[in-house]
């Protein structure tokens, strides 16, 4: 325990979660975050667009996420896991969830294709998928990865870990630059 202590104990903040993601958590979480970042002075201008990027990364979780039922023995060790870091320069929002391998390779290339759009393109893409999309199933649009990385204004870092032939571990991290505001 010590060692983790000491790992992060120059940071400003941490709020690390592990378990069951549903959305009747976003909303304490996002107070959470809003009543400590608004205590500290320099952190007082990113609190608002800290909280939406993790509501987004948050909900992120629940509409990829598998069902319950679909869960393996061999799956169900792995929980859901997010994290909240602020340094002195940036805020680190890190989410890990368990999806179907068959979303993997479209998720992966959702995001490097977003990654590599300028703040114009993601405005004008936002745009269309405003005006011409439709909902899925788990009610998204496909905007939450767009305003993501619209509003963090750095690229969504991607990692997917294979567990067995059916599902495999989502990693994103997301940062926010402090000194820009």
């Amino acid at each position: 325990m010590y060692s983790l202590f000491e790992q992060f104990e120059n940071d400003k903040l941490i709020i690390a979660y592990s378990g069951l993601v549903i959305d009747q958590i976003t909303v304490p979480l996002v107070h959470l975050n809003e009543h400590l970042l608004s205590d500290e002075l320099s952190l007082n201008k990113v609190s608002k667009k800290t909280s939406f990027l993790i509501t987004e990364a948050f909900q992120n979780i629940v509409r990829h996420k598998i069902d319950e039922d679909e869960i393996s023995d061999e799956v169900a060790k792995h929980k859901d896991f997010f994290l909240i870091k602020v340094t002195d320069d940036r805020v680190l929002i890190a989410s890990v969830n368990i999806v179907q391998n068959q979303v993997t390779e479209f998720l992966e290339d959702r995001i490097s294709h977003l990654n590599s759009l300028d703040q114009a393109e993601l405005k004008e893409l936002r745009q269309n998928v405003l005006q011409y999309s439709v909902f899925s199933e788990k009610g998204g649009a496909g905007l939450g990865l767009i305003e993501i990385i619209r509003k963090s204004q750095l690229p969504l870092q991607k990692k997917f870990i294979k567990i067995n032939d059916e599902q495999s571990l989502m990693i994103l991290e997301l940062e926010l630059g402090i000194e820009s505001y």
